[in-house]
């Protein structure tokens, strides 16, 4: 007779892609022994590129995610650049860093809406979630129209809301008219009051969880982000390494990024986790991280909202009121890149060299779900001998196997409900919002986080 049980939840539902949780059960010891969470895709991307012209990539690169394929070709962009030695302009950056606002918009949105809400109001309370669903059918318009904001500025400013195509090696293919800045301000500013009803609805909600959600807290996490001198950055800047104390451990060039990180692989899985070089420690990218990482988001409204949110500060939780706060940091950011009047500018492409500068190139950009590492090894006839594309759900893997074992196994041994288990471990993965189709670049059958 087997002394294990294994439960398998498939599909796991409101993420993005298709994933499974196996819970694991030691029947002997009556136990929990262990729960993989597992992506059922696998595409080899990463395999796909090698061999391909540098050149070709970016294009490539963009097909890996729907959600994330701004993500992807800016951080391939700025890679190739990087390796031949080319700089956008000024005006170039701007227009990459609206889309990457559009697209946290856009997904943010899509996740607090629709799949983090209905575990939300689950946790303050079942008749909640029923009002909700039954009898304020307004959060979904505005949540409809939030979602609306991010692609149109994503159309707009990279030529189209998925697969952009507008950004290309050496910059942008197009500059903004000023007949499309003018409504692209009217949209942006239409989102500010949406997002704040957001954040006073999740305000709501918080007040009618009770203390059980403390089982989320994390225990003494790192973190890991882009910034700029403290500052918010996702486009550009240096890596930070931060503790729960906002201990800078350490900040680095992302062409150093495996001096500080290894990879490595958990027992009984085959996807490749991160973790810190000096510590073997796991870390978290995203919102929380984010958060974590910098001194500031650069509007002071926001800092005065997160006090209402600091009983979350150090829990899972936490990753969802972000996004709305970050929703609302994207908004009044981009308002500010389009009061640039350089953002109408001719912006100028010059791809004039044909000479590899450097043949081993590091980029970083912060997706939606956290920092997105593009690694290329070029050789002379600028086509790739190896790819690595590191992507925040893989990055996570490390934290995100951690929490699931120690929280679950702790609920298994406080309730002896594997139900309640099911439920947890659910839970816990949407707080991440995994993204399945970034995560499956590698040439890997089984994803196990």
């Amino acid at each position: 007779m087997k002394k294990t049980k294994k439960m398998t939840i498939k599909p796991l539902t409101r993420i993005e892609g298709h994933g499974q949780i196996e819970i694991f059960v030691n029947k002997d010891k009556d136990e929990v022994s262990r729960v993989n969470f597992s992506t059922l895709d696998y595409r080899g991307i990463e395999k796909i590129l090698i061999g391909k012209k540098i050149s070709e990539i970016p294009r490539l690169v963009s097909k890996i995610c729907g959600f994330c394929s701004a993500a992807h070709i800016v951080a391939s962009c700025k890679a190739v650049e990087k390796a031949l030695d080319i700089e956008p302009t000024y005006a170039s950056a701007l227009s990459r860093q609206l889309v990457l606002i559009g697209e946290i918009i856009t997904n943010h949105m899509i996740h607090f809406a629709y799949m983090a809400l209905p575990d939300l109001l689950s946790l303050a309370s079942a008749s909640q979630e029923n009002d909700v669903i039954l009898n304020r059918s307004e959060i979904f318009v505005k949540a409809s129209k939030l979602i609306s904001i991010g692609k149109n500025l994503m159309e707009i400013v990279g030529g189209r809301a998925i697969q952009p195509v507008s950004i290309i090696i050496g910059g942008m293919s197009k500059n903004l008219t000023e007949k499309e800045v003018s409504l692209l301000k009217r949209s942006l500013k239409s989102g500010i009051a949406i997002a704040k009803f957001f954040l006073n609805f999740a305000q709501e909600i918080i007040e009618k969880i009770d203390d059980t959600v403390k089982m989320f807290e994390l225990k003494n996490p790192l973190y890991m982000g882009l910034q700029r001198d403290g500052t918010y950055s996702i486009y550009d800047g240096r890596l930070k390494i931060a503790n729960e104390d906002r201990e800078t451990l350490a900040t680095f060039d992302v062409n150093d990024y495996d001096k500080f990180i290894i990879d490595n692989r958990i027992k009984t899985s085959s996807l490749t986790s991160s973790s810190t070089q000096e510590r073997g420690r796991g870390f978290l990218v995203g919102p929380l991280a984010r958060y974590h990482i910098t001194n500031e988001y650069g509007v002071y409204e926001v800092h005065e909202i997160l006090k209402d949110f600091q009983k979350w500060d150090e829990n899972i939780l936490m990753m969802n009121v972000l996004r709305l706060i970050e929703i609302l940091v994207c908004l009044y950011k981009g308002l500010l890149i389009l009061d640039n009047t350089e953002i109408t500018k001719e912006q100028p492409v010059f791809v004039t060299s044909t000479k590899l500068k450097y043949d081993n190139i590091f980029s970083a950009v912060e997706a939606p779900r956290g920092t997105l590492i593009h690694y290329y090894k070029v050789n002379e006839n600028m086509t790739a001998d190896d790819v690595k594309i590191h992507v925040p759900t893989e990055l996570n893997t490390f934290s995100i196997h951690e929490i699931l074992n120690r929280i679950c196994q702790k609920e298994f041994t406080k309730n002896k409900s594997l139900e309640t288990v099911q439920e947890t471990a659910k839970f816990i993965v949407r707080s991440f919002d995994p993204c399945i189709s970034c995560s499956s670049v590698s040439l890997q059958k089984a994803h196990h986080v």
